[in-house]
């Protein structure tokens, strides 16, 4: 299924490699594609472009991730999905993001089939990423 016209994804990761990865992994799929390489740059970019989905690092100079998805949720009501990008394997890292109500976890390295696949059933789900997290 092609992505919804004019669909934007804001990548946030403070490793720049990474976000050339991620353009490079979503290119030629007809998203608009916006870059932050911090938590405010990140915040400066939801205001301006209101994007249809967040890819999220949580380990982030500035802001940290956890505290946008704070932000995310008391300016936006976590109307925006999130899918967050970690490379943590920590005890209750899946538990504290997911009780933030994100829409899911991607874990680094990133695959590519698997991001692309979790992009689009986000971005196709007729729910909030809120309700789709606590179901």
């Amino acid at each position: 299924m092609a992505p919804r016209r004019n669909t934007c994804i804001l990548l946030v990761d403070s490793d720049v490699l990474m976000l050339d990865l991620l353009k490079i992994s979503m290119k030629g799929r007809g998203y608009k594609l916006v870059t932050a390489t911090d938590g405010r740059e990140a915040m400066q970019a939801v205001q301006q472009h209101t994007p249809d989905l967040i890819l999220l690092e949580l380990m982030l100079p500035v802001m940290d991730g956890v505290s946008l998805l704070r932000w995310l949720d008391a300016e936006h009501d976590m109307e925006i999905p999130v899918l967050v990008l970690t490379a943590l394997d920590r005890p209750g890292i899946y538990d504290t993001v997911h009780g933030l109500g994100v829409a899911g976890l991607v874990y680094k390295p990133v695959r590519r089939k698997q991001l692309l696949k979790q992009v689009r059933q986000v971005l196709d789900a007729p729910l909030p990423a809120k309700t789709l997290a606590a179901g």
